[in-house]
């Protein structure tokens, strides 16, 4: 917010985030935004975080974004908020995480957990592959097993 404050609202979110991770980039010498007291202050967050940071400072109303071809990142209506940052009350903001695909990344997990049981089963001795790069056995497994949960979501 007080980068944007320094720099009078004149850029749009992805010149912001990359000043702000420090890039180096002619665009950023060019309107001396590597002269800004905020230049590179992120440099440890990726550019995608950042721009991720800004989108929801603009919704909460701490920064505005104007509308058009070319949208900039202006001070929102809360922006006194942070500028008010005192010892006794500093601004805290915590970002909010994206729900991660857990259920998908556990079902994944449990197709080849079986496939491996299934390996694993003396029973069911298989023959060696002619070379690496066949799995066409691998792929109709991993058909079947789509196909059951397929079955069992619905």
């Amino acid at each position: 917010v007080l980068f944007v404050r320094d720099c009078n609202g004149r850029f749009g979110r992805a010149l912001v985030a990359d000043a702000l991770h420090g890039a180096n980039t002619e665009r950023i010498r060019s309107c001396h935004l590597d002269e800004a007291p905020g230049y590179g202050s992120l440099a440890s967050e990726p550019t995608g975080r950042i721009k991720d940071v800004i989108g929801q400072l603009v919704g909460r109303g701490y920064l505005v974004q104007s509308q058009g071809q070319y949208p900039v990142v202006g001070l929102g209506p809360h922006a006194v908020e942070v500028m008010a940052d005192s010892p006794e009350q500093p601004f805290v903001f915590t970002m909010k995480r994206r729900a991660a695909k857990r259920r998908s990344n556990e079902r994944v997990w449990r197709a080849v957990d079986l496939i491996r049981e299934d390996a694993a089963e003396p029973s069911a001795p298989r023959p060696r592959r002619a070379h690496v790069g066949d799995d066409g056995e691998l792929f109709e497994r991993l058909r079947e097993l789509r196909r059951d949960f397929a079955v069992e979501r619905s």
